[in-house]
């Protein structure tokens, strides 16, 4: 099973992932540079990738399965962070 957790930086992302990653159950992949191959060996994982960095189109398309979460913060409240 794949989670992918979608935010813009300062929205919350990394914290999610890290919550949900201690199930026991999911391993968290926080922006992890090599998630594709670690995905390759087969687990459940959550990922973490910041919006501006993903292709969703391409992620729906090679991870069908998949589930998404994608979280939105106010723009002036992350210009005040």
């Amino acid at each position: 099973m794949l989670v992918f957790i979608v935010a813009f930086r300062r929205c919350g992302g990394t914290i999610l992932c890290d919550v949900l990653g201690q199930h026991s159950k999911l391993v968290p992949l926080n922006e992890h540079l090599f998630w594709k191959d670690r995905v390759r060996q087969g687990g459940s994982y959550v990922i973490h990738t910041i919006f501006e960095d993903v292709d969703l189109g391409a992620l729906t398309k090679n991870y069908p399965d998949a589930k998404f979460i994608s979280i939105n913060r106010n723009p002036l409240d992350v210009a005040a962070s």
